[in-house]
């Protein structure tokens, strides 16, 4: 698709989206008529161009917009100056942004992408950008060298963010450029195909032990491998600042530690129960799993002493803490590498299926 084409689709689906509101506009309107009734709807009267500009010290003509532009009457940030700094700042402040409901570990992984947007096209104005545009980055820096998943996130991150923008701040260039890029196609990142098989979990299970002396890490590959729902973040936690939700029991001078397999979530009879998260809602469902069928799971539970099966079941050993999410990566890499398991093979693979292989 040509850039007039992708330019002239925008405009398409903007106009729809108009036609659509004033045709109930005008449904409604007929129905006031016909009731006799003049609802009170609620409209917000700006006061008059000089008292407003005057009020927020604007300009005539200025591209800042005013801070009591909602129809509700509240406050709309005046950080938000065109730009993709202005953009990301508004999303991370905004009262009303969904920024401030993701999770800890969501929240991390979108500043990530989020912050070398701001690197790369902070300075650039939204109402500037065009398909081409889009196109260039994509191609030259964010998919550039194959690295096609990491080109569909960043898109997926500018998206987002012009859908805040287009939603929260009604800001028009946000609404066309979220259009455009809806309208744009790219191809879509390789399936993953490596897996990490049976021989490769025993294998990296029994370097842990005897090169390495890192029981803790062949607990948490056992557990992963036998168990494909539990994510690594539900086997080894994860370490979040204080006022995060959640319970305060271990904790550091900065952070605390959630989310991880505690020897608690066993009974006498061997059964694991944890709530997961299912669905992009995140809700919590009950799961439940027999570890006397787990061969690997049970092998590494009987090599752990009775008196240590207390608080969290991976423990790192230097310093008998839960492991911070980096570091246990590093170290599982280490140990992958020296028992012969290819690098382009991460610990997750497993999580497709266990068979014997």
């Amino acid at each position: 698709m040509s850039d007039q084409q992708s330019y002239l689709a925008a405009i398409d689906a903007e106009m729809a989206r108009l036609r659509e509101r004033l045709d109930k506009l005008a449904k409604f309107k007929e129905l006031a008529i016909e009731l006799g009734i003049t609802p009170d709807v609620g409209v917000y009267q700006p006061p008059p161009k000089e008292d407003r500009a005057s009020a927020n010290g604007v300009r005539h003509g200025s591209s800042i917009k005013s801070e009591f532009d909602f129809a509700d009457g509240t406050k709309k940030p005046a950080a938000f100056d065109g730009t993709f700094s202005g953009l990301i700042k508004a999303y991370r402040t905004h009262e009303k942004s969904p920024y401030h409901k993701l999770k800890h570990s969501v929240r991390k992984n979108y500043d990530q992408g989020i912050n070398r947007l701001d690197r790369e096209i902070g300075s650039e104005r939204v109402a500037d950008w065009t398909a081409s545009r889009v196109q260039y980055m994509h191609d030259n820096s964010w998919a550039a060298g194959g690295k096609a998943s990491m080109g569909h996130s960043l898109l997926g991150k500018v998206r987002l963010l012009c859908s805040f923008g287009s939603v929260v701040l009604e800001d028009d260039a946000c609404t066309r450029l979220s259009t455009i890029i809806g309208n744009m196609r790219f191809e879509p990142p390789p399936t993953r195909t490596e897996i990490l098989t049976y021989d490769h979990a025993r294998a990296i299970r029994a370097t842990a032990h005897t090169h390495f002396n890192w029981p803790s890490i062949a607990l948490a590959q056992a557990l992963q491998f036998e168990i494909p729902k539990l994510r690594q973040v539900d086997v080894i936690g994860q370490w979040v600042p204080l006022d995060e939700p959640g319970p305060d029991d271990i904790k550091n001078e900065h952070e605390k530690w959630v989310g991880g397999l505690m020897w608690s979530d066993i009974d006498e009879h061997m059964i694991l129960r944890r709530e997961l998260p299912v669905g992009r809602k995140g809700g919590d469902k009950p799961f439940e799993w027999d570890l006397k069928r787990l061969s690997m799971i049970m092998e590494e539970i009987n090599s752990v002493p009775p008196w240590k099966r207390t608080g969290p079941m991976v423990i790192c050993e230097y310093s008998n803490k839960p492991w911070s999410a980096a570091e246990f990566r590093r170290k599982w890499r280490i140990v992958a590498d020296k028992a012969g398991v290819p690098s382009n093979i991460q610990m997750t693979d497993g999580a497709r299926g266990t068979n014997k292989t």
